[in-house]
């Protein structure tokens, strides 16, 4: 009896220290439009304590299909809109200096959110050719911003068409993001996805065992499990997903 006690001892002690050796993922989303708002709910980089985030995702880019890339959905995203000081370089370039403040945080664009209908990914990603172009395209970019990575947002794969374009998107992207590191010695640019946590959802837009073979992360929308497609939206500008 004894033996059996200090045997459950030992597996506990295990198991607990297995949970708690994992490194925590605090995945936080800035919002770019955040900046438009007035007095206190006005939040733009410079407002983001670094700190708090292990990985600070950038929301959102866009879609241009004619140049097959990636593209800012705000004027300032890239360059600068004003002449004052404390706004005088992109934000961009804004978000991703707080590396310097957090040398251990990644940042990564997310590409898509609910203004990019379905439409605009099944043109870019269902072609062989053109999503492979589209994906070249993507690592210049975010190379050039200086990201670490990439979040796919589609809201959402919906038919089984879809769901085969979708893990299409995560195996090319994943395949691409590790031949472009080794054939540069650089560090592998991260793959992550914003995916439904609604069950209807997930059955229709999802080949899981696909995806998740490819995926760094998963950041699971909790917010919708009843559906909705309205986002948490903090008056501070940042989004948080809650993992139970």
């Amino acid at each position: 009896m004894k033996s059996l006690v200090v045997l459950i001892l030992l597996l506990m002690a295990v198991f607990t220290h297995l949970i708690y050796s994992q490194p925590f993922i605090i995945g936080c989303y800035f919002t770019n439009w955040s900046q438009h708002r007035q007095g206190v709910g006005h939040f733009v980089p410079s407002n983001i304590d670094p700190s708090l985030c292990t990985h600070l995702y950038y929301a959102f880019a866009n879609i241009d299909i004619k140049t097959r890339s990636p593209s800012p959905f705000e004027i300032n995203d890239i360059k600068s809109s004003s002449s004052s000081s404390s706004s005088s370089i992109g934000m961009y370039e804004q978000f991703n200096r707080l590396k310097i403040k957090n040398r251990r945080m990644k940042t990564l664009l997310s590409l898509g959110g609910a203004t990019v209908n379905s439409t605009q990914f099944r043109n870019v990603f269902e072609s062989d050719r053109i999503r492979r172009e589209f994906i070249r395209n993507t690592i210049k970019y975010l190379r050039k911003y200086k990201f670490d990575g990439l979040d796919l947002d589609w809201e959402f794969p919906e038919t089984e068409t879809d769901r085969r374009i979708f893990s299409l998107i995560v195996h090319d992207y994943r395949i691409e993001f590790q031949n472009e590191a080794s054939l540069t010695n650089r560090t592998r640019l991260l793959l992550t996805a914003a995916v439904a946590a609604y069950r209807p959802k997930i059955e229709a837009g999802y080949d899981i065992k696909e995806i998740t073979s490819f995926l760094d992360y998963v950041n699971l929308m909790a917010y919708d499990y009843h559906g909705s497609s309205i986002p948490i939206d903090f008056s501070d500008g940042l989004k948080a997903f809650v993992f139970r």
